[in-house]
């Protein structure tokens, strides 16, 4: 959301505009934000694929292998953006013509981060009453989608913590190395005496209060695909173990902030997955790796306090993260932006000239409503003249249908 008046070098000054969800179908939007076929519901009945005339944006919440890419609702136009939570249909010709629509990585963590900001920009302050060093057991996990590499993990984790910590010993501060599953998946712990899973809506920070460590396991290693699973963990307090696509997950949050997966197992030569198999998903074997790495360093006082060398865990500066060439990760070729909103961080600095995709995405919206913006410029110079008394009906803001 940017002024019309265009600086020197093309850059705008960012000013806010205000924009209006809504799913009333008495409502005529202004624009169409439309989410993919796995969210039918009513898609067929009312006014779920109404608006058709109207400018759209396609936006996805899930990994791509749980939605068809293709079914939207019919429009007489190419839709202007596209906002994906992950990378797998960037640069696919077949998925969107690229010259019409911007793809825009906009990864489902970044909505949570801003949610949770409060205990991830400043963990020693939020977590000084219950520091995560102290806390009473090892690791804490809770799902109830339960898949082969999530349980693999559990399992490697409390056959290491066995071997580590020896079943039931507590060392002189009151810790153990106890692996609790608080939800369906290897479910082994109570969530209370009256309750057996945690209630719905418990917020992370209360659910592992008493966990140095959470499992944070993605559906799938997608590329770019980084959901709110990494920063519950992490908005937890205590050290996340993450898995998923680690290069897009340092975007978000800074590298060494937890324990990432795929860069251990590189790190120590490992390659997963059945040598026989090219491709093959981890074995046990792979995960007793992972899981011997986060005992020993539960063990060792020093090594687990290095992973709250940065008391912001949120990755301030995405675009100055390195990547060796091994995992190169590059703008334009691996990934079209930078992670999309920045948690507090002006829209300004985020559509730079080597923004990539945001800068584009936002000209076309500018381009799009530039009438509207123009009439809302009017508005505010009558009222800084004392002209205008109140906003025009129309013109104070855009609706969008959602």
């Amino acid at each position: 959301d940017d002024d019309d008046d265009d600086d020197d070098d093309g850059s705008h000054p960012a000013r806010d505009v205000r924009v209006v969800a809504t799913s009333d179908p008495s409502v005529e939007p202004d624009i169409v934000v439309e989410g993919p076929d796995i969210f039918r519901a009513g898609r067929d009945e009312g006014s779920r694929c109404a608006w058709g005339d109207k400018p759209w944006v396609q936006t996805t919440a899930e990994p791509s292998m749980f939605f068809n890419a293709w079914e939207w609702c019919r429009h007489e136009t190419d839709p202007v953006m596209r906002l994906e939570t992950g990378l797998a249909h960037f640069n696919q010709d077949l998925v969107y013509d690229a010259k019409k629509t911007t793809y825009v990585w906009s990864p489902y963590a970044m909505t949570h981060a801003w949610l949770m900001r409060d205990h991830l920009a400043d963990r020693l302050r939020a977590f000084r009453d219950n520091p995560p060093d102290l806390r009473r057991h090892m690791v804490g996990w809770a799902s109830g989608n339960c898949q082969e590499h999530r349980a693999q993990i559990f399992r490697a984790l409390q056959r290491a913590s066995n071997r580590g910590w020896r079943e039931g010993r507590v060392d002189e501060l009151g810790r153990d190395g106890a692996v609790h599953a608080l939800g369906a998946c290897e479910h082994n712990v109570r969530w209370s005496s009256s309750d057996e899973y945690p209630p719905r809506g418990t917020k992370p920070w209360e659910l592992y209060k008493d966990y140095r460590w959470v499992l944070a396991l993605e559906n799938s290693a997608e590329p770019g695909y980084v959901t709110e699973k990494l920063v519950n963990a992490m908005a937890s307090g205590a050290v996340p173990v993450y898995y998923g696509d680690s290069r897009a997950a340092r975007k978000v949050f800074k590298r060494g902030t937890f324990v990432d997966v795929l860069e251990i197992w590189r790190l120590k030569g490992h390659v997963p997955g059945d040598p026989e198999v090219p491709g093959s998903p981890p074995t046990e074997a792979d995960w007793d790796v992972i899981a011997d790495y986060v005992v020993a360093i539960d063990r060792d006082p020093d090594l687990y306090a290095k992973f709250f060398a940065h008391s912001n865990a949120l990755n301030e500066e995405p675009e100055s993260e390195v990547y060796d060439d091994a995992v190169k990760f590059e703008i334009g070729v691996d990934y079209p932006n930078e992670p999309f909103p920045q948690i507090d961080r002006p829209v300004g600095e985020q559509i730079g000239p080597d923004s990539g995709a945001t800068r584009e995405a936002v000209w076309r919206l500018r381009d799009l409503f530039r009438k509207k913006l123009e009439e809302q410029d009017a508005w505010e110079l009558r009222r800084a003249n004392g002209a205008a008394q109140k906003a025009p009906a129309r013109g104070g803001g855009l609706a969008a249908k959602h």
